[in-house]
């Protein structure tokens, strides 16, 4: 089954682009078939539900918010429109698709959309698993991706780190051409640099925002909210304060007002960082 990769035994000389000798090919094959991956397979495997996607998206809203728009235009700009851009989450999994429509039909002919998983436990050997395995620029070519469906592309995966949030998610542009395709390693790590840079900007400007929202609270308001983050029940909070819970309740209304939040849930996403002070007792 392997003797062919005997003929593609290379690595690229630039470290920061990867190229999978056969060995290396050889190992993710072998390992896709132990987690069960057919090579026939017509589709990956793995594919949420249209609310677990939902969440997912919710979840990486600033990404997408700013990635989305970025693609869209560098797509325009190509010549050859037969290409593909696929920005996944950190675990694999699609969040925005950037083609033409006849690319997008055959993509969902396929099973792959916004929700699909590109784990190895999914499609098998493919860039985008591989760039989550390495933590850098992987170049896969048609004929090295274990399940048939993905023989026809070439991909090329790359990161996108984040200063404040580690790796947020992963990048692929696919063409059916080769040397189409490499000439694009420029410009899909640009935009992953691009999209890295952007989303530490918006997030230092949030963290900005955020911090100033927090001082406005008076320090009865800090101490509450910082007992209610650490797990009290506002009973308990009362009790610590000698207060009333009725009182209490006022003190996290006008508190949440200030912060813009709606729930302890919340506050807890945005502002835990500040409310530490009685998470260890």
């Amino acid at each position: 089954m392997f003797d062919k990769w005997k003929q593609l035994d290379f690595l690229h000389q630039d470290t920061s682009v990867l190229f999978f000798d056969s060995v290396r090919i050889n190992e993710s094959w072998q390992k896709s078939k132990q987690l069960g991956i057919k090579p026939d397979q017509d589709r990956p495997r793995i594919c949420l539900s249209k609310q677990k996607t939902l969440v997912r998206i919710k979840q990486n809203k600033i990404l997408l918010e700013i990635a989305a728009p970025l693609l869209q235009e560098s797509y325009a700009s190509l010549l050859d429109k037969n290409v593909l851009f696929l920005l996944c989450d950190k675990e694999g999994y699609v969040l925005e698709l950037t083609c033409s429509p006849e690319v997008l039909k055959m993509c969902a002919e396929l099973g792959i959309r916004r929700g699909t998983s590109f784990s190895c436990e999914s499609a098998g050997t493919n860039a985008i698993c591989l760039a989550m395995q390495e933590l850098k620029t992987v170049v896969v070519r048609g004929e090295q991706h274990y399940c048939d469906f993905l023989k026809s592309w070439y991909c090329v995966a790359v990161p996108i780190y984040s200063s404040y949030h580690g790796i947020m998610g992963f990048l692929d542009i696919s063409a059916h051409i080769e040397t189409d395709l490499i000439k694009m390693i420029p410009l899909v790590e640009m935009l992953a640099k691009i999209i890295s840079r952007e989303v530490d900007r918006e997030t230092h400007v949030a963290a900005d925002k955020e911090r100033l929202k927090y001082l406005e609270l008076s320090g009865r308001e800090k101490v509450v909210l910082e007992y209610l983050v650490a797990g009290y029940s506002y009973e308990a909070v009362a009790r610590k304060l000698r207060i009333s819970k009725n009182t209490v309740k006022t003190i996290v209304r006008r508190a949440y007002q200030k912060l813009e939040v709606k729930c302890l849930q919340e506050c807890k996403e945005k502002y835990s960082r500040f409310l530490v002070r009685y998470s260890d007792e």
